[in-house]
């Protein structure tokens, strides 16, 4: 039991300490200049890249038959470059049937996409609202105190002295005689 439990121990340290490294070395990576991490809104990229992926982007680097990140008309599109002419850019949804109607210049476009999570710009439009971003501090806080508590209870029926209903601080009964009437 003593095994199982230094076990569990260890599992959860390590996922305690991972979880916010992860984050944080995210963090920094898109907020350095050389990355740029946006959120896929509609179905133009399907089946590559579906509705609600992230995309990560690095900034000033493509090539025509990549996905790129581009500025049209206010907005930032995901699509796939497939001819450069010039100064000319040509792009086009995977889910679409034609080419783009607009055409870009070279400075209009962001970079290159390098990775794109399904699902994950869900989660990064979840996280950006408070409400959001507070459920989810709360649910993992949560998660440590029972990870705790279970690690706690393991603890005592391991040591099977004591009974697990009884506090670890209860003090010993004191013993009172009995008087008898005089």
């Amino acid at each position: 039991m003593h095994k199982r439990s230094a076990t569990t121990r260890r599992v959860g340290v390590t996922l305690w300490v991972m979880l916010p490294v992860a984050v944080i070395v995210g963090f920094l990576l898109v907020m350095s200049r050389s990355y740029g991490l946006y959120v896929v809104h509609t179905g133009s990229m399907e089946p590559t890249i579906p509705s609600k992926s992230a995309v990560l982007v690095h900034k000033g680097d493509y090539k025509v038959g990549q996905v790129v990140a581009f500025r049209e008309g206010g907005d930032v599109v995901t699509h796939r470059l497939v001819a450069i002419h010039g100064n000319a850019l040509t792009t086009k949804g995977d889910g679409n049937k034609t080419d783009d109607p607009w055409t870009l210049s070279p400075s209009d476009i962001i970079g290159g996409a390098v990775l794109a999570p399904r699902e994950a710009g869900y989660w990064l439009i979840y996280l950006k609202n408070p409400v959001g971003l507070a459920s989810v501090l709360l649910s993992i806080v949560c998660v440590g105190l029972i990870w705790s508590i279970a690690s706690s209870y393991e603890e005592r029926s391991a040591q099977g002295s004591r009974s697990l209903s009884e506090p670890r601080h209860a003090l010993p009964r004191p013993v009172v005689a009995a008087q008898s009437p005089a």
